[in-house]
C-alpha cells in the first residue's frame, strides 16, 4: 500500500524548510486538525491507535520522524544527512573571525 502522504524531496532541498515544515506539522497536531492527526497516525506506527488526547502530546522529534518518512527516509537523520550531502558543505564566518566548516556529511574536494 503507498503512502497517500508520500512527498517528493525538492531537487535543493533546505533543512530549515524541512524544520518548519515538521513544526508547522506539530502546531497543527497541538490544535488537533483531524487531517493532521490522520496523518500523524499514518506515518507514525506508534500513534496508530493513539486516541486524539495522546496525538496533541507528541514531541518535535516524532513529527520530524513523519516527514523524512513521507520522503521516503526511514529517520530525521537519514534525511538531513541526505540534505547535507547534497548542499555540501558550508562555510560560516563567526564572530571570531574564525572559518568553521558545518556539516554532518563528508566534505569531499571539488575536483
Amino acid at each position: 500500500m503507498s503512502n497517500p502522504y508520500a512527498a517528493t524531496l525538492p531537487t535543493s532541498p533546505d533543512l530549515a524548510q524541512q524544520r518548519k515544515r515538521a513544526k508547522e506539522l506539530l502546531k497543527a497536531v497541538s490544535a488537533g486538525e483531524s487531517a493532521t492527526l490522520a496523518r500523524m497516525r499514518y506515518g507514525h506506527p506508534r500513534l496508530t491507535n493513539a486516541a486524539d488526547s495522546d496525538l496533541r502530546t507528541v514531541k518535535l522529534h516524532e513529527a520530524q520522524w513523519v516527514i523524512a518518512r513521507e520522503y521516503g527516509f526511514s529517520s530525521w537523520n537519514k534525511l538531513r544527512a541526505h540534505i547535507d550531502e547534497i548542499a555540501g558543505p558550508s562555510v560560516v564566518l563567526t564572530g571570531s573571525s574564525r572559518l568553521t566548516c558545518n556539516t554532518t556529511a563528508t566534505a569531499r574536494a571539488a575536483y
